[in-house]
């Protein structure tokens, strides 16, 4: 009795993980690893104990190599988990990042494809920095919208339609009275 105990524990270790990874609904993955367990037993059924064993020993080898390579992709620290890889893919329907701290992404090129509408919520200030040119396009309308918008850390008002302007003796034009929330220089 003792040995079919600990050869049902090494039978859920051998099939459990890679079932549960492979099935789509939880509900499935009992029913799988049981089947699994099942084929284990019916295959090693009736053979000496020694092949029983081999057999067994022959799914440990198998496991220390996957756990192998686990973790050279996993790696635990003491400030959380490390993903290591050439590339690394996480796939559901829904993915949620809560970062309590900081959320920090860096990498040589960043690209976000979305199919839908997108919405940036920030609870202080925002500020979008670009060491060369910065482009913000659109194939529709574009609103900018605050209490007061800057163009270029602008100063004074912008004439829009039907702003007074003055002109100088000299042919200069200047402003009188423009947007007083929309500034430029």
């Amino acid at each position: 009795m003792r040995l079919r105990t600990q050869m049902l524990a090494l039978t859920l270790i051998a099939c459990g993980p890679a079932t549960w990874a492979a099935d789509p609904a939880p509900g499935q993955a009992s029913t799988t690893a049981q089947t699994r367990i099942a084929q284990l037993r019916s295959s090693t059924e009736g053979l000496p104990l020694d092949r029983q064993v081999a057999a067994l020993q022959q799914q440990v080898a198998a496991l220390q190599e996957q756990l192998k390579a686990l973790q050279s992709v996993v790696r635990l620290t003491d400030t959380g988990v490390v993903l290591t890889g050439p590339a690394v893919t996480i796939a559901a329907g829904t993915i949620v990042v809560d970062a309590d701290g900081n959320l920090n992404l860096e990498a040589n090129n960043l690209s976000a494809v979305v199919q839908r509408d997108t919405t940036l919520n920030n609870g202080m200030s925002l500020t979008i920095t670009s060491d060369s040119t910065a482009t913000l396009q659109s194939r529709g309308p574009v609103d900018v919208k605050g209490t007061l918008v800057r163009l270029n850390g602008g100063t004074r008002p912008v004439a829009t339609q039907g702003s007074l302007v003055q002109t100088t003796p000299s042919g200069a034009a200047q402003i009188v009275n423009g947007s007083p929330t929309v500034l430029a220089n």
